[in-house]
């Protein structure tokens, strides 16, 4: 869970689209939902509770280490020790983790935001030995040269991709506002590449009007696009963020819809879509 309430201004959250019907959900509407979440659960059941408590104190623990490394990393640079103190550090996570439809065994995508003292250096040579030295990391490796440079390992048999994002300030707060526009002003494109996600996903779950039903059908579509071979960007198709898009569009055009009836209406109203007209959760403005 992210450790900050993130808040952005209303007129970022007025749809772009008017919702097309908003009675309640019939009996049959419910029972059919029902009958959708059973078989869910009995072919591809969710993380049981000790393993979502599990990866939430991995994400603790990750976040301790982060924090202590950063007060290190001031402290060398010269830092006055109060300051080095208060230099904070945050470890936000994104995608279907934070949406809450990952699948059991599946990674957990995290960013770690340091202020400016920190460097992509530091993080690919300091952070990075202290993970190869640490018992409960293993398989890591560093992609340094990618568009968004990231760690992967395994943390107690948990797949982590770790980012680092630097803010041009000298202490990261507890109550950052990452959905502010102005937390962009004065990074570089590694780590405005790095926040996108999960400032995306933190809109998403605002822009979503029903949480439940969003979730449910999510799950349902991604398991139906998998099957299928279409969940992959990287082959022409689209990817989680794209599905999750989707669907939350067809949860705000049906806002009170019981699951089967949002899953009918995504492959209705998508398969009648007058491409190239943009699917747009949100009306445009600017910063």
């Amino acid at each position: 869970m992210q450790s900050a309430t993130f808040t952005v201004a209303a007129h970022a959250l007025e749809q772009a689209y008017k919702a097309i019907r908003t009675t309640p959900p019939e009996p049959k509407d419910l029972e059919q939902s029902a009958q959708l979440q059973s078989f869910m659960d009995a072919h591809y059941p969710t993380e049981s509770a000790a393993n979502i408590t599990r990866r939430s104190l991995i994400l603790a623990e990750l976040r301790a280490i982060f924090r202590q490394w950063v007060k290190r990393v001031c402290l060398q640079k010269g830092v006055p020790e109060d300051m080095a103190a208060d230099a904070g550090g945050q470890i936000l996570v994104s995608g279907s983790y934070r949406l809450g439809v990952n699948e059991p065994g599946a990674d957990i995508d995290t960013i770690c935001v340091a202020p400016r003292h920190v460097t992509r250096e530091d993080f690919f040579s300091s952070l990075q030995e202290i993970f190869l030295k640490h018992p409960k990391v293993s398989n890591l490796v560093a992609i340094e040269g990618a568009i968004v440079p990231i760690l992967t390992f395994d943390y107690e048999e948990i797949n982590i991709d770790l980012q680092i994002a630097i803010l041009p300030r000298n202490a990261i707060p507890e109550n950052l506002n990452i959905l502010d526009d102005a937390v962009l002003v004065g990074v570089d494109p590694a780590t405005e590449k790095s926040l996108n996600g999960p400032r995306v996903t933190e809109l998403l779950i605002k822009l979503t009007p029903n949480r439940n039903s969003f979730i449910s059908v999510l799950r349902i579509v991604r398991r139906w696009a998998k099957r299928r071979g279409l969940y992959s960007n990287k082959m022409g198709y689209l990817g989680g963020v794209n599905w999750c898009i989707l669907v939350c569009f067809i949860n705000q055009l049906y806002p009170t819809a019981a699951p089967s009836t949002l899953l009918l209406r995504f492959f209705m109203v998508l398969s009648n879509w007058k491409w190239p007209l943009a699917i747009q959760l949100c009306k445009t403005h600017d910063s």
